[in-house]
C-alpha cells in the first residue's frame, strides 16, 4: 500500500470524527488573513472564491476519505 492508500485509509478510519476540525481551519484562514502584509483587493477575493467554490466541487466529486480535506480546504 502506498502513501496515497495510507492516507485514504486514515481519513476512512476518523470518518465521522472530522467535525471538531472545522473551527480549526477556520482560525487558520483567520490567522492567514491577519498575517497577511496587506489588504487584499477585490481580485485576490474573487480568485479566493473561484478557488473555494472549486474545492468544495472537487469535493462532491472526490472519493468518500478525500472530501473532508477538500471542505477542509475550502474552511
Amino acid at each position: 500500500m502506498g502513501v496515497v492508500g495510507e492516507v485514504t485509509h486514515a481519513l476512512q478510519m476518523q470518518r465521522g470524527h472530522l467535525v471538531p476540525w472545522t473551527p480549526v481551519c477556520l482560525a487558520i484562514g483567520i490567522g492567514l488573513y491577519f498575517g497577511l502584509r496587506f489588504e487584499p483587493g477585490l481580485p485576490i477575493y474573487c480568485g479566493v472564491l473561484v478557488g473555494a467554490a472549486l474545492c468544495a466541487a472537487a469535493g462532491h466529486r472526490l472519493s468518500e476519505a478525500w472530501a473532508p480535506v477538500a471542505w477542509a480546504i475550502v474552511l
